[in-house]
């Protein structure tokens, strides 16, 4: 491989991240976490840059960065219609399975499903997302605080279950 093939692989990650980060900020504009006051795609961010995600490369920041827009989008069949047009397939596959649908499945249908498609990005992206859901704020209602804690056992069952079967470990 040389270097302009290099460029050119790192140029187009930094884009699919760019237009990742754009779509989230675009989707959750007016969107705040009802039980932290700030803004929602603070916890994208957060979710990002779990060093867990980081490890995994531009295409699992891509997941972590969107991973709930097509859920909370106001249209959202636009917004998965997008991502399948402008993002590799590995993105959207992931995407798709962290999208919950309520109608249709409970959530440990939700969380198995993730599970059984042995989708890497699916699967370290929802540890992040468990796991930042986890952290308590100081401005958090006590019901939220006792989430948290259920949050943080499940993050770490799914951080263990990609690493069983990711890494043999």
């Amino acid at each position: 491989m040389n270097y302009t093939t290099v460029l050119e692989n790192h140029t187009r990650l930094l884009s699919c991240v760019t237009k990742a980060m754009e779509l989230a900020s675009k989707v959750h504009k007016h969107q705040t976490r009802s039980f932290a006051n700030e803004p929602y795609i603070n916890h994208c961010i957060r979710v990002a840059n779990n060093p867990e995600v980081v490890k995994q490369g531009a295409l699992a920041i891509c997941v972590a960065l969107m991973h709930d827009c097509m859920e909370d989008a106001e249209y959202p069949e636009e917004i998965t219609k997008y991502i399948q047009d402008n993002f590799p397939v590995e993105v959207f596959d992931a995407c798709k399975l962290l999208t919950h649908d309520r109608m249709e499945h409970t959530y440990q249908e939700y969380i198995q499903n993730i599970l059984d498609s042995k989708n890497r990005y699916a699967i370290i992206v929802k540890y992040a997302d468990s796991l930042d859901n986890s952290t308590p704020t100081s401005s958090m209602p006590e019901e939220w605080i006792s989430k948290c804690k259920l949050y943080k056992a499940r993050s770490e069952q799914y951080l263990s279950y990609f690493n069983e079967v990711f890494n043999g470990s």
